[in-house]
């Protein structure tokens, strides 16, 4: 490789020794090129992936529903593996490209699903009643090929970092900054593309040829994250953050006998003269301060110790703050389950609406529905950076506007808001074909544009107050750790929503009855799943309350000084939201 220098870098140090041709936009544009074309791969199968089960497998549609909600909380479950495997073991760029084969050959197992008739049930034949039941064997090819897909999602965390790698120069925070807003914007444009090119295809021409398309889709990504070889500048990991946190949990287990002694007694390897850390002692979850008791044996061996039997008193305070996130992590699963109603129960319940357009003849595919919430996020979130947050600067004296926390609140309150006013909507609708038998009193489609909205509006305010809040409150060293459990909280939500729809089903369709979520939507009562999901946000809500209100914040963060008793200034960082979750 001629005289290049190799260079290791770490935030928070100048990029002096990297060698020029390297990093930069040229590297950054095909990260945010293979961005675009993998999201759009993603969301062309899983904005549609309810109807082909319904329409083409015969799936029931609380099967149906029940499956798509697993299939993306998966999706969101395994990025945590690449995360670690690109900080521990790989690199960033080696996982990317590891995990972007995997994700194109589960694409073009899809694609090969859905044309290859042998891998299709029949069809049932006009005058029929009885239809060909699915094969097992069917259901399996095309769901390992489904797994596979989220197990090639697993690079997002790992190209998202090599992304950011490229402007590791402190005078590039501006161009690190854009980055994550392009990115941000890739994956909105990648959604929109698919919502109306490409659903469009599947349903006018084929699901064979739309989900062709979505195989492209995800080769055209491979190319672009090959054709940045030659300008990637790849970085070199501290170390697993997640290993760390394993480490104090069993050390503290191992020493639990132990009686804890003063703070001064405990190991630290940390001068604070001299570490970045910005941790502090607390004294909250005390059992973990034992991992740093140190043994007699242990202190004449402090240079070859085990970090599985003591930790540093500072790595114990970094764990800390972590396991202070969890809670309201947990408080905002509920969420993530009314958003998973959006390509699935949205898309059904768009199925039997009136699709037409006017007097035209055209009508609008279900899925392609879905763009109005993708683009009020991207509407919404410029309006709410230029308009809300100068507005509430002046009415709260806070910096951002309003807190992250307050942010999260308000989130939730809409997501209440959103599945009620789906619930109205769904029970105009039902009122209407149960007094008329003729189908033009079917109400149109664009009745659901304000449920759309109202998701889109919650995105806004808790997924991003939810990644700012965790950039903040979270250590440095530990950051991917808090993005990680972000994701784990929408992956829990999608498995909630299942089980949910589960439950509901079963527990409704006694006596012969045809249950909340029937195959036949006219004859069911989706709207009271609708008003439980509202009333399940409403009780994490007011759980939220309680845990926002005796959360324990980090010493160099601090909340608007009209609302913070601690009267200190905030600091001031950048944040990014996660493909929605989302």
């Amino acid at each position: 490789m001629g005289n290049k220098t190799e260079s290791r870098h770490f935030e928070g140090e100048e990029d002096h020794e990297a060698p020029r041709e390297t990093g930069g936009w040229r590297a950054a544009n095909c990260v945010i090129e293979h961005h675009f074309f993998a999201l759009l791969a993603y969301s062309g199968v899983s904005r549609t992936l309810v109807r082909y089960l319904t329409i083409v497998m015969k799936r029931t549609n609380a099967s149906a529903s029940s499956f798509v909600l697993n299939f993306s909380g998966t999706s969101y479950i395994t990025p945590l593996v690449g995360a670690m495997l690109g900080d521990s073991f790989f690199g960033h760029f080696r996982s990317s490209l590891l995990f972007a084969v995997v994700y194109v050959l589960g694409q073009n197992l899809v694609a090969f699903s859905a044309n290859f008739s042998a891998l299709q049930p029949t069809q049932c034949k006009s005058g029929e009643e009885i239809c060909p039941a699915t094969k097992t064997w069917q259901l399996a090819f095309l769901y390992t090929s489904l797994y596979i897909v989220t197990l090639g999602r697993a690079g997002y965390p790992a190209y998202q970092v090599l992304g950011a790698t490229q402007f590791h120069d402190h005078r590039q925070k501006a161009d690190r900054s854009a980055f994550f807003t392009y990115m941000f914007q890739a994956l909105t444009f990648g959604y929109m593309v698919s919502a109306t090119a490409v659903i469009y295809v599947q349903e006018s021409f084929g699901w064979g040829i739309g989900y062709i398309l979505t195989a492209l889709a995800s080769i055209f990504s491979l190319f672009g994250l090959l054709c940045g070889v030659p300008f990637y500048r790849e970085d070199y990991s501290e170390g697993n953050a997640c290993a760390k946190i394993f480490q104090v949990l069993v050390a503290s287990l191992h020493k639990c006998r132990l009686s804890l002694p003063p703070r001064e007694k405990l190991f630290d390897d940390q001068d604070p003269e001299k570490s970045n850390l910005d941790s502090f002692y607390s004294s909250d979850f005390r059992f973990l301060d034992k991992a740093a008791i140190e043994t007699h044996d242990e202190h004449s061996l402090r240079e070859g110790r085990n970090p599985w039997r003591l930790c540093p008193l500072s790595q114990v305070e970094e764990v800390k703050q972590i396991l202070r996130l969890v809670p309201v992590c947990v408080s905002c699963i509920i969420f993530t389950s009314i958003y998973g109603q959006v390509p699935t129960l949205f898309v059904l319940q768009g199925g039997v609406m009136n699709r037409k357009v006017g007097n035209f003849k055209v009508e609008i595919p279900p899925a392609t529905m879905t763009i109005f919430e993708n683009l009020t996020v991207l509407l919404g979130g410029y309006l709410y950076n230029k308009l809300l947050v100068p507005t509430m600067k002046k009415v709260t004296g806070h910096p951002k506007g309003i807190s992250p926390l307050q942010r999260i609140g308000t989130g939730l309150c809409i997501g209440a808001l959103a599945m009620t006013v789906a619930a109205l909507v769904e029970t105009q609708r039902l009122a209407r074909i149960s007094h008329s038998d003729n189908l033009g009193a079917e109400m149109r489609i664009f009745y659901l544009i304000p449920q759309f909205v109202l998701v889109g509006i919650g995105e806004i305010f808790t997924y991003v107050g939810l990644t700012e809040f965790f950039y903040d409150q979270s250590p440095p060293r530990m950051r991917s750790v808090s993005s990680s459990i972000s994701m784990f909280t929408q992956a829990m939500g999608n498995y909630l929503s299942s089980l949910l729809v589960s439950i509901v089903y079963h527990l409704t369709t006694k006596d012969g009855s045809p249950g909340w979520i029937p195959d036949d939507l006219n004859a069911g009562r989706v709207d009271k799943f609708y008003l439980l999901l509202a009333a399940l946000c409403g009780l994490s809500f007011i759980s939220f309350l309680t845990i926002a209100s005796s959360f324990k914040h980090r010493r160099d963060i601090d909340l608007d000084v009209s609302s913070c008793p601690s009267k200190k200034t905030m600091t001031s960082r950048s944040s990014s939201k996660e493909p929605l979750l989302s």
